[in-house]
């Protein structure tokens, strides 16, 4: 082993795990590794490759927009000219976007609001049809 090339091996930083909504825009993570010798980097998503590529001592940054709600572990892996390497994982969570009433989902309210609209419709048509129930009968007295 060359003991200047593994004294002088690759390091990386450890970006913050991210957390957003769905449909949120302008996610990524970036890594900052350094390196006197780069060579490559490679990203997976879930054990699948995301992105790989040269590296040229540059940070390296890969977008996460558009993914839906879970949980996605990214693991960076950065080479150097001598074949050592350093990694770091960062977990990105996905979430739903909360509905409108805390503790009633938006099916729930939708069901409601259609049944509040029945309700006003039947009311106004009643109404223009003259009222509810025709006037009781006079009876005639002795």
């Amino acid at each position: 082993m060359n003991l200047v090339a593994y004294m002088m091996r690759p390091t990386i930083d450890s970006p913050s795990d991210v957390q957003y909504q769905v449909g949120a825009t302008g996610n990524s993570i970036v890594w900052h590794p350094r390196s006197y010798a780069p060579d490559s980097y490679s990203i997976t998503r879930n054990a699948t490759s995301a992105a790989s590529g040269a590296w040229t001592g540059t940070d390296v940054v890969i977008s996460i927009d558009g993914l839906a709600v879970g949980h996605y572990v990214y693991l960076i892996t950065v080479v150097d000219w001598a074949g050592h390497t350093a990694t770091d994982t960062v977990v990105v969570t996905v979430t739903a976007v909360p509905s409108w009433i805390p503790g009633i989902d938006n099916m729930t309210l939708l069901i409601i609001a259609a049944a509040a609209g029945l309700l006003i419709v039947g009311a106004v048509v009643c109404r223009k049809r003259g009222g509810s129930a025709p006037p009781p009968k006079k009876t005639k007295s002795k």
